[in-house]
C-alpha cells in the first residue's frame, strides 16, 4: 500500500512514519527507539559509493526536490532532545539490521570477486584477443586522466566527468582474425 504524503507501507510500517519516528524519539530521549530506528533507516537506505543514498534518493521527487528525503533523514537524526534522555537502557539492534548488513557485504564480496576473476581471466591470455598498438592507447589513457584531473580541479566535477567516460574506453581490444598466424603459401 502506498500513501500520497507517507510514502510505501509496508506491512503496516511507514516509511516515512519510521523515518520521522526517529527525529520523534530522540526528542523525547528515547534513545533506545532511536538507535533501533535509524539503525534500520540507515541500512534500509542503501549507501552508495559516492555517498548519497538510494531509498531517500528514489522516494524523492528527482524534478522538484531531489534532496527532500536526504534532508528529512538528516534533521531526524540531528534532532536534539528537549527531555532528559533515559539513562541505563541497554541498546540494542533488530535481527534485520544485521540481515541488511550481510547482503551489502555479500553484494560487496560478490563485485571484488566477480572483477578479480575477469582480471585473471583476461591476464591468462586470451589468444583470441588483443590490444593493438598497446603504447599509444596507454598514453592516451594517461593524457585523458590528466585531462579530468586539471578539469575537475578548474571547472568542476561535472566536466571532468567527460575525460573519465572517454578514458573508460581503453584500452580497445579486437578479436585476432580466425587465418591470423597460419600463412599459405601463394600458388604459383
Amino acid at each position: 500500500m502506498s500513501d500520497v504524503d507517507a510514502g510505501p507501507i509496508v506491512a503496516g510500517y511507514g516509511v516515512a512514519a519510521s523515518a520521522f519516528g526517529v527525529g520523534a524519539a530522540r526528542a523525547m530521549g528515547r534513545m533506545d527507539h532511536a538507535y533501533e530506528l535509524a539503525a534500520q533507516a540507515l541500512v534500509a537506505s542503501w549507501p552508495l559509493p559516492d555517498g548519497t543514498l538510494l531509498a531517500p534518493r528514489v522516494l524523492s521527487n528527482v524534478s522538484d526536490a531531489p534532496y527532500l528525503g536526504e534532508a528529512a533523514t538528516l534533521f531526524a537524526l540531528t534532532c536534539r532532545p528537549v527531555a532528559q534522555a533515559q539513562s541505563g537502557v541497554k541498546l540494542r539492534l533488530p535481527t534485520i539490521v544485521y540481515l541488511g548488513v550481510l547482503t551489502l557485504l555479500a553484494l560487496g564480496v560478490y563485485e571484488i570477486a566477480a572483477s578479480v576473476l575477469k582480471l585473471r581471466r583476461w591476464r591468462r591470455g586470451d589468444t583470441r584477443r588483443y590490444v593493438p598498438r598497446p603504447l599509444p592507447q596507454t598514453l592516451a589513457w594517461w593524457i585523458l586522466l590528466a585531462c579530468a584531473a586539471v578539469t575537475g580541479i578548474a571547472f568542476g566535477g561535472w566536466t571532468a566527468m567527460v575525460f573519465l567516460l572517454a578514458a573508460l574506453i581503453l584500452p580497445r581490444q579486437r578479436k585476432r582474425p580466425a587465418d591470423e598466424g597460419v600463412r599459405i603459401p601463394a600458388a604459383e
